[in-house]
């Protein structure tokens, strides 16, 4: 689940909270790190479901796919993660393409214990066609194996650009299969 808050000066009643649409996502591995490989390649395909308020701005009302391509470089109990990728947001719905945009990120992953992870990550996301409205988010979390190949985990952090909520916090489950 992915919430948003918008703490800003605005009246009480114009304040956006709630949840977000919510996202479904497959990842596959391209190239395994190893000695002759120094990082590893993943894809990933999301379908974004219109769970979420379109009216109060929370969600986008519409079905929406998206993929992106990791690259991810491991040391023992650390990994560098660096990520690209593409939202497909209007080509679903019949029209143009103002609501497209490209994701950037970079995050940083610690296994503090054999089944806690810790992360610090940010990304930005920039409209299709436009560098106006990027927005840039920095979270913070971790992530539990609570039990084999079945992890929960969740962030929490700033984000700054033009119509940015003022903190994003997102929770979730991962299963590995």
């Amino acid at each position: 689940m992915r919430f948003r808050w918008s703490l800003d000066d605005r009246d009480a009643n114009d304040r956006e909270r709630g949840l977000l649409d919510t996202i479904v996502a497959l990842k596959t591995v391209l190239l395994e790190q190893g000695e002759d490989k120094p990082l590893s390649l993943t894809a990933e395909g999301a379908v974004s479901l219109p769970t979420a308020s379109e009216r109060r701005g929370l969600g986008s009302g519409s079905v929406d796919l998206g993929i992106n391509f990791a690259a991810t470089r491991e040391w023992e109990r650390t990994a560098l993660d660096l990520n690209a990728g593409y939202l497909f947001a209007e080509h679903f719905r019949g029209q143009r393409a103002d609501g497209d945009e490209w994701f950037f990120g970079a995050a940083v992953r610690h296994m503090a214990t054999d089944t806690a992870e810790t992360f610090v990550e940010t990304f930005l996301e920039i409209p299709a066609g436009s560098s106006s409205g990027a927005v840039t988010t920095i979270r913070a979390g971790a992530n539990w194996e609570v039990r084999e190949n079945l992890f929960l985990g969740g962030g929490a952090g700033p984000s700054f650009g033009t119509d940015s909520p003022d903190v994003v916090v997102t929770a979730g489950a991962t299963w590995v299969f």
